[in-house]
């Protein structure tokens, strides 16, 4: 159990650069070089970031499951910036404009925990009687990201 929880530990730290954006379209900026342009592009003129503002997004990749029937939500995609202090500050933009969209879909982004933990987040919420102001986002089937909202 020891060594389980230690692996859980080192997984969630080399993921805390991490966020998942959930709503892009599969094949969205097909026209770009890689995924990070399509992130950058996205998160400089929906959060209206400034522009001296380094984004520094050292990998961006959809999720790792099988590309997703055209009527099934889109895979969700991974970055990890350089920098947490710029991670948690497109994090707060975000969240302050409580999604927003691009190319006519809604886009949300979260923190891209472990799987374990999210499991546990969302154990301790259902134990606590919380389920109404716990809100459940799963990606793909092997994944399940839960977050608390603020306002209650």
């Amino acid at each position: 159990m020891e060594t389980e929880a230690k692996l859980t530990d080192l997984e969630g730290r080399s993921r805390r650069e991490n966020v998942r954006i959930h709503g892009v379209k599969e094949g969205a900026g097909e026209g770009t070089a890689s995924v990070i342009a399509i992130v950058e592009d996205l998160l400089t003129k929906s959060l209206e970031l400034p522009s001296s503002t380094a984004l520094n997004i050292e990998r961006a990749h959809r999720a790792l499951a099988p590309k997703p029937p055209n009527e099934a939500p889109p895979r969700s995609i991974v970055v990890k910036f350089s920098s947490y202090t710029v991670k948690e500050d497109v994090l707060k933009r975000a969240w302050q404009k409580k999604g927003f969209d691009f190319q006519g879909k809604r886009i949300q982004l979260v923190h891209d925990y472990a799987p374990e933990v999210s499991r546990m987040t969302w154990r301790s919420s259902e134990k606590r009687g919380n389920r109404d102001t716990t809100r459940a986002n799963q990606g793909f089937k092997e994944r399940l990201h839960a977050y608390r909202r603020q306002d209650t």
